[in-house]
């Protein structure tokens, strides 16, 4: 449920992201996610920027990223200067990494080949 100040407790956050409640706790005590607000009475309480960033987390997970990968992704994205585009300069970063990029591209046309970037030759993968 929301709490009427705009924060999400734990069960709302789970609901929002489809993430599992022992999930999330689980990326706070390995702190991709930071600790949360907590109301007078002990709970949880997450704001938008926890909303975005466990929904990050969850989308990285199913492209195949590892925790680890996740969390070299994060610090990229954390220490990202204002100056810098926000064009996710960062992810192309770290796309170099040959883990992730292969699994990615597996995935993607069930080989090891990263798809064209030509929109014109590029095709999408058929279904199996």
């Amino acid at each position: 449920m929301n709490t009427t100040s705009g924060w999400l407790a734990i069960g709302a956050l789970s609901e929002r992201t489809g993430c599992k409640i022992e999930t999330i706790r689980f990326y706070e005590r390995t702190r991709l996610l930071p600790a949360p607000a907590r109301s007078p009475g002990g709970y949880r309480l997450y704001s938008k920027d926890h909303l975005k960033r466990l929904t990050f987390i969850r989308r990285a997970r199913k492209l195949g990223f590892s925790v680890d990968d996740v969390r070299k992704l994060l610090k990229l994205a954390d220490e990202r200067s204002d100056r810098a585009p926000r064009s996710g300069w960062w992810l192309a970063r770290t796309w170099k990494m040959s883990g992730p990029r292969s699994r990615i591209s597996e995935r993607w046309s069930g080989s090891s080949a990263i798809p064209s970037p030509d929109v014109q030759t590029a095709r999408r993968p058929t279904a199996r």
